[in-house]
């Protein structure tokens, strides 16, 4: 146990550390069998009640189709997610809500598709913790890029 603590310490110091020296929105890519999913967000540190904006990428870095087999009507996985010190444990996921219909579809080989998702900060996300926004197609959960956010509540004005 006590070696996944020291890991998982490095690891979120190793990520913090990049967080200082980057320049540009926090882009981050996964690869897996030949498909490339990125993630990108316009910044890092988020406001409870702010909306952003959450572009999430897929390329098919082969020259075959990629089937994908989404489970419900929904192209698209974002998750949520807090470091408990030894794990990452899911907060929420969007869409909230989908068909539970199955929508299979083919990334043609060499293609590319864009999703784009508008969040809002809710009330009850976390605050004053390292958290992780990771992004997945629907069907795909080998390839989830994730992207370190911070939240915060905004300061109470006239008290």
């Amino acid at each position: 146990m006590r070696i996944s603590t020291i890991i998982s310490a490095l690891f979120v110091a190793a990520m913090l550390a990049g967080c200082a020296a980057e320049v540009g929105p926090p882009t981050f890519t996964a690869e897996s069998r030949g498909l490339a999913v990125t993630i990108e967000l316009p910044k890092r540190d988020f406001l409870v009640g702010e909306q952003f904006t959450v572009t999430l990428t897929a390329r098919n870095k082969t020259s075959q189709p990629i089937r994908i087999e989404a489970r419900s009507s929904s192209p698209y996985i974002l998750r949520l997610w807090r470091h408990t010190g030894t794990a990452w444990d899911q907060a929420k996921e969007y869409p909230e809500v989908a068909l539970a219909v199955m929508s299979p579809w083919t990334l043609r080989g060499g293609a590319r598709r864009t999703f784009i998702a508008r969040l809002t900060v809710e009330p009850d996300w976390p605050t004053g913790e390292l958290l992780r926004l990771s992004g997945e197609l629907n069907g795909r959960p080998d390839a989830a890029p994730g992207v370190a956010v911070n939240v915060r509540r905004a300061p109470e004005s006239g008290k």
